[in-house]
């Protein structure tokens, strides 16, 4: 290649950057010498000499006396990502991977916890998102609604088919998808199902069930595996958001209606607080959701636990019990709960292409691989998981799971359930106070914000 002695400097230097900016010399790599330059491009050494010296000047080349000319970090590509709480997942694994394939780049993360998240996105402001500087985004499926809220998530259906095969499994009532667009893409799942102590089972004569149970029958197997002489629950779940109150809708009752408002004052839902609270009280099967229900699972003092696989870990490393999961009890027609990680794309991104690297990266053999060995929760990816696991039941309980808060006004309604649960489960308040009082305060709270949604809604 030759270039006009006239601008010379200018498009020789255009030319340097460009071939660093595509990767052909990444950070660190060394730039051929002065010599080598010249007799390749015919140019001068006294012009590549100030050439380069002038790109040193701007930081995109630093000298190394006696070694040569090098291209600085400092012109790696930043793609910045956002994680909201997940110390489960290996992000130096991620990292590692994705910059071996695109070592021009440098990955940066900012975590927040949920409440940080509703600060820095705007969750509860009129003035939309305070912080838009990321280009990837990690969401839950309660989440989503409030990111595409403040307009921050691109739609990345045209993307289908680079993340999508028959290897990857899909989500039941698409979690991330919204009017036919695609806003995120999941990498870790899981439904709401009941962990069993193998050896309280055992040891009580008692064979685990091998199909779906009636709430009659399950009660008279959890009183059964109770033993109060020694403290021992024949079930137990915990006082959270995204767990206990699958135990309502699976009873028949309901939290909301189809259109997503408040519905806990119904008949059929005073009943289902009822029964899972004489759980608590009268029969004394389940200890308080609000005290260590982990804990007193992984000890052996709880025979049934209805939690996820995100918490597998913490079964693994504290509980020397073998274990087995079975569906929540109740008809078929009541779905359960789902829980779901994902990853999508901010609209104002300037590294697009990289962002769907980085998905892409994220949804990877390796990558979803590293995810089963760290038992984060249950992969996107079926290869990954061995034929054997205790994940095959939950991804066959898929078909019946759904997740149960959808966008912000339904994310605070369970907030206020959560906390006014305690008082419940003590017997400072009855079932009917209980739902009636959420009813009205939320009813009275949320009116606003959900009519500012369905007004959202018309709009995309």
């Amino acid at each position: 290649m030759r270039f006009d002695r006239v601008t010379t400097t200018e498009k020789f230097t255009k030319f340097l950057k460009k071939q660093i900016r595509d990767g052909i010399y990444k950070p660190g790599d060394k730039i051929p010498s002065e010599r080598v330059l010249s007799e390749k491009y015919h140019i001068s050494r006294l012009t590549i000499n100030k050439i380069l010296s002038s790109l040193v000047a701007e930081g995109v080349l630093f000298r190394d006396l006696n070694r040569g000319t090098y291209v600085s970090e400092s012109q790696r590509t930043k793609l910045s990502v956002y994680l909201a709480h997940n110390p489960k997942m290996d992000m130096e694994k991620l990292t590692g991977l994705f910059e071996k394939t695109h070592p021009q780049v440098k990955v940066d993360y900012t975590y927040f916890s949920l409440r940080e998240f509703e600060y820095n996105f705007g969750m509860e402001t009129e003035n939309g998102p305070k912080n838009k500087k990321f280009d990837v985004i990690l969401t839950y499926g309660n989440t989503l609604d409030a990111l595409l809220q403040h307009q921050l998530l691109k739609d990345i259906s045209e993307y289908e088919s680079a993340f999508f095969n028959d290897d990857i499994i899909r989500l039941p009532d698409s979690p991330y998808v919204r009017d036919n667009r695609r806003y995120a893409v999941p990498c870790l799942f899981s439904p709401v199902m009941i962990f069993c102590n193998k050896d309280i089972y055992r040891k009580s004569g008692v064979s685990i069930p091998g199909k779906n149970l009636s709430w009659k029958e399950f009660s008279i197997l959890a009183k059964q595996l109770t033993v109060p002489g020694i403290n021992q629950y024949g079930f137990a779940f915990r006082d959270h958001k995204n767990r206990w109150p699958v135990l309502i809708t699976k009873k028949g009752g309901s939290i909301l209606d189809d259109n997503g408002k408040c519905k806990l004052d119904s008949p059929e839902t005073v009943k289902a607080l009822k029964f899972f609270r004489d759980y608590v009280t009268s029969a004394k099967i389940s200890p308080s959701p609000v005290s260590q229900v982990i804990k007193l699972f992984c000890e052996g003092k709880v025979a049934m636990l209805l939690d996820c696989c995100y918490t597998l870990p913490r079964f693994i490393d504290s509980a020397n019990f073998p274990f087995d999961v079975i569906p929540v009890p109740g008809p078929g027609k009541y779905p359960s709960g789902l829980l779901a990680t994902g990853f999508g794309i901010n609209k104002e991104t300037k590294h697009e292409k990289l962002a769907v690297d980085f998905i892409k990266t994220v949804i990877s053999a390796e990558y979803q691989m590293k995810l089963e060995q760290d038992n984060c929760g249950i992969p996107i990816r079926k290869s990954v998981i061995p034929q054997k696991s205790i994940k095959w039941k939950f991804i066959k309980e898929l078909p019946n799971s759904r997740i149960s808060m959808r966008n912000s006004h339904q994310f605070e309604i369970f907030d206020q359930i959560q906390a006014l649960t305690p008082l419940l489960w003590s017997e400072m308040i009855s079932p009917e106070d209980f739902a009636q009082k959420l009813q009205s305060d939320i009813t009275s709270s949320i009116h606003d914000s959900f009519e500012q949604h369905l007004k959202w809604e018309e709009v995309i």
